[in-house]
């Protein structure tokens, strides 16, 4: 995956290095395909770095941000492992239940007093009771008990982390869709066609403000 992304930014800018005359529908794809590259190929040098410094922040959160979810959820279950015996193959409900149980047995009391309640008093349902209790209590292998609330709790703390970065990852993917959108549009604005040439009538500058640790957007437009 990291080689196919520098792959493509090399080609990118080995187009950019080669081009005699600009091209609106060039700078807008080439923008599409890597933020700031568009902007480069239209000598917007400043803009270009700002959306490339982003997306290559972003890029790299991703993975590391992956890395970190990879490795929080073998931790949680190697340590589910260590600590109670279920094997680090199980299934994803069966950790969200050790999760949320101290035990396998009193998840198993919560699911079939549930099961009872509904099939058995408020429907006669005698088989659909014994279906349900099979299909959703954990008993052998897949039993487990935490025996004590500070292994529980740092069992939680864990899962709790893996999902925290699998929000901050989700939440990086979200931006680099944002920067690849903005960067787009911005090409768009600054490439609209003017008698005097390519990005008279209308420039779109992003640029870092080094006071004030943020950027600076500015478009303009001539009448």
């Amino acid at each position: 995956m990291k080689k196919a992304i520098l792959t493509l930014i090399i080609i990118t800018f080995i187009v950019i290095g080669y081009a005699q005359e600009y091209s609106r529908a060039k700078a807008v794809l080439m923008s599409a395909v890597v933020p700031g590259a568009g902007q480069m190929y239209i000598g917007q040098k400043t803009t270009s770095s700002v959306f490339l410094a982003t997306e290559l922040a972003l890029v790299l959160s991703i993975f590391r941000l992956s890395n970190e979810v990879d490795w929080q959820e073998k931790n949680y279950k190697q340590f589910a492992y260590a600590n109670t015996g279920v094997s680090t193959g199980s299934e994803s409900e069966l950790y969200q239940a050790m999760h949320n149980y101290s035990s396998s047995e009193i998840y198993n009391e919560s699911r079939i007093l549930s099961a009872r309640n509904y099939y058995l008093i408020y429907n006669n349902d005698p088989q659909g009771y014994e279906d349900y209790v099979n299909e959703h209590t954990f008993h052998g292998s897949e039993s487990w008990d935490w025996g004590n609330r500070t292994d529980w709790m740092k069992y939680r703390d864990i899962r709790k982390k893996k999902q925290s970065y699998g929000v901050y990852k989700n939440l990086a993917i979200s931006g680099l869709v944002i920067n690849h959108l903005v960067s787009v549009i911005q090409t768009v604005i600054a490439t609209r066609p003017h008698k005097d040439g390519l990005s008279k009538l209308n420039n779109f500058n992003i640029q870092p403000d080094y006071v004030k640790n943020g950027v600076n957007i500015v478009y303009t437009h001539r009448f």
